[in-house]
């Protein structure tokens, strides 16, 4: 009784007093599994282009880029994954602004470009991960992770179905309004709470990445990994063409298709190719895909970071992500996590209602409890109020 009294506190107050900050994470969040399908149905004239048969070289793009937009740094480039996809050119301009250029793979053709912080994808990203505050929203919207998994588990604390399985899943339609609306917050919490723990506690890692990645290492004794730095400039040498490094670096993942090319910062940066195989299943994000890294001047392969060859601490790493977005279990998968998202703002409209009568209901049970003292019996209502609902 002592852990259900202190599950129920738990449950309620931190339901009432972050409720709404979980609401835009999760909602969020929802918006975000289908963020470039509702990218590319908004903006059709950057994002989409009729197939053709063959796509111009990438050597090219970046030659097309730098003569158009010659006060813009590219930083890297997303390959396209399907016949209507564009190239997208990530750029930096000399104020630090990110800006997206986007270019047709088939005739090279500047389709047109965009500021990344003035796009809708951008905008549900940062109130996702920071409230559009920075560091310090990123450190409330981990902690606010934190206690919505300390809200799943004090959910389950409280389910009534440990003592009746099936009493736990029934919805009495025909009951009071109040009883009706403390049932669909008990189903609506168990059906979706396999998931949201799952998406929770991986979100929770991501926001204290630095943290989880030391923790997992030291827990399954491995090494953090020795990443290359530099590429080793010459006299002699210049920056061997964008396709030439693709080429080296299909040779050491041949299987794996290419997602993104990250270009040198600097004479001694390197290029880092991401690559994913067929059995993968995360979407277009660099933490997640198999890493080539290469020599700028020799075309040499120095690393090759995959998480099928890695250690079980790489292996959990790389995991975060997809388990995050749903990107494992296909379509119906990432359906199911858009509902999930969804649950919490029907949690949060039941939990209110049932917090704003709780006062009501005990001041009804009070009343109960004299007429009983009185009379030795429980008024039809009250003896509801007593029984039927005594945890709120």
């Amino acid at each position: 009784m002592k852990l259900r009294k202190l599950a129920l506190v738990l449950h309620r107050y931190i339901g009432v007093t972050v409720g709404i900050l979980l609401i835009a994470i999760c909602l969020t969040g929802s918006l975000l599994v289908f963020g470039n399908e509702i990218d590319r149905f908004l903006n059709p004239q950057l994002l989409q282009v009729v197939p053709q048969p063959e796509r111009v070289s990438l050597q090219y793009v970046v030659n097309r880029v730098n003569s158009v937009y010659p006060n813009l740094k590219i930083d890297s480039i997303d390959i396209p994954q399907n016949p209507t996809a564009v190239y997208r050119v990530w750029s930096e301009s000399k104020d630090k602004q990110v800006v997206f250029v986007y270019v047709n793979p088939y005739n090279g053709s500047l389709l047109g470009s965009r500021l990344k912080e003035k796009t809708l994808m951008n905008f549900l990203v940062e109130l996702h991960i920071n409230f559009l505050a920075g560091e310090i929203g990123s450190l409330v919207v981990g902690i606010c992770g934190i206690l919505l998994l300390v809200l799943c588990v004090s959910g389950l604390v409280l389910w009534t179905g440990w003592r009746k399985f099936i009493q736990g899943f029934k919805i009495r339609w025909k009951a009071p309004s109040k009883l009706l609306n403390y049932d669909i917050h008990k189903v609506l919490g168990m059906l979706s709470v396999a998931f949201l723990l799952l998406i929770v506690s991986t979100g929770v890692a991501m926001s204290f990445f630095s943290q989880f990645e030391q923790a997992v290492y030291a827990l399954t004794s491995t090494s953090l990994p020795v990443v290359p730095t530099k590429s080793n400039p010459a006299a002699d040498r210049q920056t061997l063409p964008v396709d030439r490094i693709l080429q080296n670096a299909n040779k050491a993942l041949p299987v794996a298709q290419t997602i993104w090319v990250n270009i040198p910062a600097d004479s001694t940066g390197l290029y880092r190719v991401g690559k994913r195989f067929s059995q993968d299943t995360s979407l277009s994000s660099a933490s997640s895909d198999s890493q080539i890294y290469v020599d700028q001047y020799s075309g040499k392969v120095l690393r090759v970071n995959t998480a099928h060859k890695g250690p079980l601490a790489t292996k959990i790493l790389y995991s975060l992500y997809p388990l995050h977005i749903g990107s494992y279990g296909g379509l119906g998968m990432r359906i199911i996590y858009v509902l999930v998202g969804l649950a919490p703002i029907g949690l949060f409209i039941t939990g209110f209602v049932l917090w704003r009568h709780r006062k009501w209901s005990i001041a009804r049970r009070q009343a109960a409890i004299k007429v009983t003292q009185k009379t030795k019996r429980y008024p039809e209502e009250d003896y509801f109020w007593v029984n039927e609902w005594p945890w709120f």
